[in-house]
């Protein structure tokens, strides 16, 4: 069987753009606001696709000579993760044979004059510098980065992408970059109309390029939204990749070369509860029988401990893990392998 075309719970590439639908209009305008700043806050609630908005839109708009990405994620500490990554680009693009940098910049100087690219540093869920195990010094020091940035000539953009709900955070540092809040870009759900046409037209493409087949997709974009919505104009679309994976897999199972999306393939699948809850209850029998036995309890207790009552992720930093053994009686060791495992899956992020 041929792997599925959905991207699950990962976010949209560069190389993914010919499925990527329904942000035309945030693709252009974000595209619009790098001209105008060299320095970009996006931000949005959780599923929303602000990441794949970046890696996937944004990143299509530019012409391969006027767009160097460069992801970073925090990991332990911001500057050195940033340090680590613009050595690694100094050697991969032969920057390293220009001059010895003494910092960032000068390293950024340097991977430009090698490439004749303007570069595009992308600071992805950048929350996770203010929300597990908050450092001032690590902070203060990475904008001090941004704020030199700024003022030099650096062929260099700056992209925050983080979630809306810690933005208040960066407040503390408007004094010293004024311009911080000044070009924002909020990144919606989004809404039931544009949802359904993505579907629609998503499905069309696969099947022009015969990775599936499909009997009326306008009918089963409605009844995914359907079912994946409850009634709300809004979708997160993290729900909607894993709905079409699940009717992938599903449609490869039945006689057939080609997996065929039908209306009555999407009514037989349910709504999303139910599979989410079938792959979680799959996953967690496999990771009790990778654990061993007496340890069958430990995955779905770490998994509630970390979702709220209204099954919203929790925040919960590295020094409350501790805490969070004693709490459910188990080990640091087997809770940091589940940790890993959930996020491996894509289920939960570390910081979550």
């Amino acid at each position: 069987m041929q792997e599925s075309p959905f991207k699950f719970l990962s976010a949209f590439e560069k190389e993914d753009y010919r499925f990527f639908f329904g942000r035309e209009e945030e693709t252009k305008a974000l595209y619009e606001m790098t001209y105008d700043t060299r320095l970009i806050l996006i931000y949005g609630a959780s599923g929303t696709g602000k990441t794949s908005l970046v890696q996937c839109g944004l990143a299509n708009q530019f012409k391969e000579t006027r767009w160097k990405e460069i992801f970073i994620r925090r990991e332990q500490n911001i500057n050195h993760s940033l340090q680590t990554i613009l050595d690694q680009e100094l050697v991969k693009s032969g920057g390293i044979a220009l001059g010895k940098p003494e910092d960032d910049v000068e390293r950024i100087n340097l991977i430009y004059k090698a490439i004749f690219k303007p570069i595009y540093l992308i600071f992805d869920q950048f929350e996770e510098l203010f929300i597990i195990n908050p450092n001032e010094i690590e902070q203060q020091r990475f904008f001090q980065f941004v704020d030199g940035l700024l003022k030099s000539k650096a062929a260099a953009k700056i992209i925050l992408v983080m979630r809306e709900e810690f933005i208040a955070q960066l407040s503390n540092f408007e004094q010293m970059i004024p311009g911080l809040f000044d070009h924002r870009f909020r990144v919606e759900a989004m809404r039931y109309t544009k949802a359904e046409a993505a579907i629609e037209k998503t499905l069309n493409k696969l099947a022009a390029a015969h990775q599936i087949e499909v009997a009326q997709p306008a009918a089963i974009a409605k009844i995914i939204l359907q079912n994946l919505t409850n009634g709300k104009k809004k979708l997160e679309l993290t729900y909607l990749q894993v709905y079409l994976d699940h009717l992938y897999q599903e449609a490869a199972t039945k006689k057939g070369n080609t997996p065929l999306f039908t209306p009555q393939l999407v009514q037989q699948t349910g709504d999303f509860e139910d599979i989410i809850g079938e792959f979680l209850t799959d996953q967690i029998a496999e990771m009790e029988a990778k654990l061993g036995p007496g340890k069958k309890s430990i995955p779905i207790k770490v998994l509630g401990a970390l979702i709220t009552d209204e099954r919203t992720k929790k925040v919960i930093n590295e020094e409350d893990l501790d805490q969070l053994c004693q709490q459910l009686k188990i080990t640091r060791k087997d809770l940091d392998w589940c940790l890993q495992t959930f996020e491996n899956m894509r289920i939960l992020k570390r910081y979550d």
